[in-house]
């Protein structure tokens, strides 16, 4: 539980923690999932939400890679404990699509794709403090 001299957590304090990572799409639903590999230990950090928008579609495969969408209401972050490619394949096998990969989490947070905190939002903000901890 927060105290008064626990300071704000911020998204920022993973940036020096992750690799590289990737965002995903499901139409479906409108549902966003980005995940990022630790660099120390097994595993990657998890976000999991709404799309504030449905992105724009590709015309050809030669174009760029369809850039990320704003998350509009994050509703978990969690840790999965397999590899990023792993979890991608998992993804694609239930009709997401990738939209954007390699991307780093401070790129989504720059863009205010992701919020650099959660202090409104408890249960996001005890499960990444959690995770932040682990690292």
């Amino acid at each position: 539980m927060k105290t008064k001299t626990e300071e704000p957590l911020r998204l920022s304090d993973f940036y020096p923690h992750l690799e590289l990572g990737a965002v995903c799409y499901r139409n479906g639903g409108n549902w966003l999932w980005a995940g990022f590999p630790l660099k120390k230990g097994a595993g990657c950090l998890i976000f999991k939400g709404r799309a504030s928008m449905n992105p724009r579609p590709v015309i050809a495969e030669t174009q760029a890679l369809r850039r990320s969408v704003p998350f509009s209401k994050l509703e978990a972050c969690v840790h999965h404990p397999v590899s990023l490619e792993e979890l991608l394949q998992a993804k694609i096998q239930q009709q997401f699509q990738i939209l954007e990969q390699p991307v780093a989490l401070e790129a989504l947070v720059q863009r205010q794709y992701l919020h650099l905190n959660y202090s409104n939002r408890m249960e996001i903000e005890t499960e990444l403090r959690e995770r932040l901890r682990s690292l």
